[in-house]
């Protein structure tokens, strides 16, 4: 489900991946000022159940979450059974906490033919975003936030252009019975931290779906 999952969430060799996974790149980070490491971990856990992550474990600087990829994922092509694992780091830092993501996919999980691939470079600016979201979620129960960067890449001729919660409005449709269409998401409208997308559906439908950095519902 990186895009084509999110989300979610410094140092080189800091994160372990399974054993069965060599090299594996070092995250993205983000800090969360004034937090400490449990409220680091809550804050974490509770942004990955609302995007229907399961934390598989819990550990006080460390956490492990996993998510099934129901089928092949957009403009992708791998076996329909697939799971994607993140792993994020809390490291302290003074009076903040860093938070570093890593992510695998594993491909046939739990058979001889299970394959794991380290997805954290190919699926960086994904990361990124769901850590920014995290960011503005601790940030904003205390102030409001500056809007996050908005790395958005410029269209090609005759290809929609991308939002920066393109793969949450994706993912939100999904569930929702879509079946998405080759084009993805298009971006319609967007302010300082929200974006109005149209997801087109196989069936010929669409659906109109609003994300608030990165956190997707219906558009109202």
């Amino acid at each position: 489900m990186l895009r084509p999952l999110a989300a979610l969430l410094l140092a080189a060799g800091v994160l372990l991946a399974a054993p069965a996974v060599a090299a594996q790149e070092a995250g993205p980070a983000v800090r969360l000022d004034g937090a400490s490491l449990d409220e680091a971990r809550q804050v974490a856990l509770d942004a990955a159940a609302r995007r229907g992550w399961s934390a598989i474990a819990v550990e006080p600087r460390r956490i492990t979450l996993e998510q099934t990829l129901p089928g092949p994922a957009p403009r992708l092509e791998r076996p329909a059974e697939t799971l994607v694992r993140v792993y994020a780091t809390f490291l302290p830092d003074g009076d903040d906490v860093l938070v570093q993501v890593q992510a695998i996919r594993i491909d046939a999980p739990e058979t001889p033919t299970e394959r794991r691939t380290d997805i954290t470079g190919p699926y960086r600016d994904n990361l990124m975003n769901a850590l920014r979201a995290l960011q503005g979620h601790w940030a904003s129960r205390f102030t409001v936030l500056d809007p996050p960067p908005r790395a958005q890449p410029a269209a090609r001729p005759g290809q929609a252009h991308l939002g920066t919660w393109a793969y949450y409005a994706e993912r939100y449709a999904e569930a929702r019975g879509c079946r998405l269409a080759d084009a993805g998401a298009e971006l319609l409208d967007a302010d300082s931290d929200a974006e109005l997308h149209r997801v087109p559906c196989r069936d010929g439908t669409a659906i109109l779906v609003r994300c608030h950095l990165g956190e997707c519902g219906a558009a109202r």
